[in-house]
């Protein structure tokens, strides 16, 4: 009987420090999953994440970076790709006969300015509209 208990015993004691193993490998995870987590809370907190492009060809440039077609000067319109001396002064002709460009679409009103130049600089430009010069009725639309 004395042999008996002594089995008894040792299955009794091999299924508690298993249970411990086991109760402490879990306490462990938790907390390494804890840490884990708040770490990357924190780092979310302090990391600046610059905006991802929707698509590989889409640019993003902040409103304030970009240039204002209704204040540009000949110079920085000149930055832009496909705009030269010449489409630069027609730009600006525009501008002071129509008064300000409401979106920058109106750039296909000028001869000279294609679809794929509007496309290709859209993501360098920006209107800010300004009122509108009160012109003659011969004068106020470019398609008249």
């Amino acid at each position: 009987m004395n042999k008996e208990n002594k089995t008894n015993e040792n299955i009794k004691e091999r299924k508690y420090t298993i249970i411990f193993c086991i109760t402490a490998a879990m306490y462990i995870i938790v907390c390494i999953v804890i840490y884990v987590c708040s770490d990357a809370a924190e780092r979310a907190a302090y990391v600046h994440v610059a905006p991802i492009p929707h698509s590989p060809d889409e640019i993003i440039i902040p409103e304030s970076e970009k240039i204002d077609l209704n204040t540009a000067t000949p110079e920085e319109l000149m930055s832009l790709n496909g705009i030269g001396e010449v489409t630069a002064a027609k730009i600006i002709e525009y501008r002071e006969t129509y008064g300000c460009f409401l979106y920058p679409e109106e750039l296909l009103n000028i001869s000279g300015i294609g679809e794929k130049t509007v496309d290709s600089i859209m993501p360098y430009i920006r209107v800010v509209p300004l009122p509108r010069n009160t012109a003659s009725p011969e004068t106020s639309s470019p398609n008249q």
